[in-house]
């Protein structure tokens, strides 16, 4: 017994003399601390341009402050141009918090790997930021526009993907996942998009959308909308609101929002007779009425049941419509190979080499299945007297 207390004690004492000093430690004033990145291209030169939003912290009056500046360098490759920003400041970048990185739409339809390479081989970037891609003309300008005022741009973008499942319509992917779906087989990448918004005379940020890609090149673009069906398909729908206007109810036109509870997507390929391969999509999502405009009450269960068959309506065919573009950039954006190679890895060994001549052609059936959990705290809508 007492062997073993003083075997702990000498391993606590070795632990504590390691930890004591670190090899490259390095003092606060040294280092340039990133928050954010964005990449472009020269058209002229070829170079790459990137943008790093950083921080200081300063000590004023007991009291410290937090400063942000953005800056640009450029380099033939990704690790030149962040080398070369210590011939600029005689500061390291410092990229343990770093959030989001973004990337200019040239670079991203070009071919998005150097970027990612970078990132894979650099042991201080962290792979947990998020992608997004801009829909500007650079991706720099994201990272240079004005927020509220000792606001950062780039935690206030991973503020809105932190809350982003309340609405559903842009992808959370972080870059490890985007890099694993880039190297998976039977799925393609996407990513989300941003650009700026006008408001209150400012331009700032917005989160809105996904880019498709097919390989490490971007093809095209999903909206709001056609996002949200691409995460019913990948089974990450976690809220939302669903609008339906004009359901005609006991002769009325009657708007109503339904919040999206929760949902889940079962993703299933079936070989018919034929040798047509089909997937059938089952969607279940339990829903809230979240607000409602007729004199109806949307408590009656006639009503509900009217409002489920319109929105299931309106759901499958936007869903279709998303299938069709994706289908038609060539980008399983879906992930309906992996389905194939893991419900049927036989016939994914037979298919897989032909996957981009078959997979346009891919029928789906959709079952899309809707239930009102209750219509909200109020059982009866407002009345207004005389």
């Amino acid at each position: 017994m007492k062997k073993n207390k003083l075997m702990l004690i000498l391993i606590v004492v070795i632990s504590l003399l390691i930890t004591v000093g670190c090899w490259n430690y390095r003092e606060i004033e040294d280092l340039a601390i990133v928050t954010g990145a964005a990449v472009d291209m020269d058209p002229k030169t070829g170079k790459y341009i990137v943008t790093v939003e950083l921080i200081s912290p300063s000590q004023q009056q007991k009291e410290t402050q937090i400063s942000t500046t953005t800056m640009t360098i450029k380099g033939r490759t990704i690790f030149g141009a962040v080398r070369n920003f210590i011939e600029v400041s005689g500061k390291k970048l410092y990229w343990s918090h770093a959030r989001v990185i973004i990337i200019s739409e040239e670079i991203a339809r070009k071919n998005i790997a150097p970027v990612l390479d970078w990132v894979k081989r650099d042991a201080e970037v962290r792979t947990d930021m998020y992608i997004l891609v801009s829909r500007e003309k650079t991706a720099g300008e994201i990272l240079e526009s004005k927020v509220e005022l000792g606001k950062i741009v780039s935690y206030q973008l991973e503020n809105a993907f932190k809350s982003g499942e309340s609405i559903s319509k842009f992808p959370r992917v972080q870059l490890r996942h985007f890099i694993n779906d880039l190297s998976a087989n039977g799925k393609s990448a996407v990513a989300a998009t941003v650009n700026l918004k006008p408001e209150n005379g400012k331009k700032v940020p917005q989160i809105h959308g996904a880019a498709v890609f097919k390989g490490a090149k971007q093809v095209g673009w999903f909206n709001g909308y056609e996002t949200r069906s691409l995460l019913w398909l990948r089974d990450k729908i976690k809220g939302g609101a669903l609008v339906e206007e004009a359901i005609n109810i006991e002769g009325r036109n009657v708007n109503t929002t339904l919040e999206i509870y929760e949902g889940k997507t079962n993703v299933k390929p079936v070989l018919t007779d034929e040798g047509e391969i089909i997937m059938n999509v089952d969607i279940h999502s339990d829903v809230t009425i979240a607000e409602f405009d007729g004199t109806i009450k949307p408590s009656e269960k006639d009503v509900q049941n009217k409002i489920e068959r319109e929105i299931k309506k309106d759901i499958k065919k936007r869903i279709k419509v998303t299938i069709t573009k994706a289908q038609a950039y060539g980008s399983d954006a879906f992930g309906f190979g992996q389905a194939i190679e893991r419900e049927m890895p036989d016939l994914w060994k037979q298919i897989e080499s032909n996957w981009d001549e078959i997979y346009p052609q891919i029928g789906v059936k959709i079952n899309i299945g809707i239930h009102i959990r209750g219509s909200g705290l109020a059982g009866k809508n407002i009345e207004v007297g005389d």
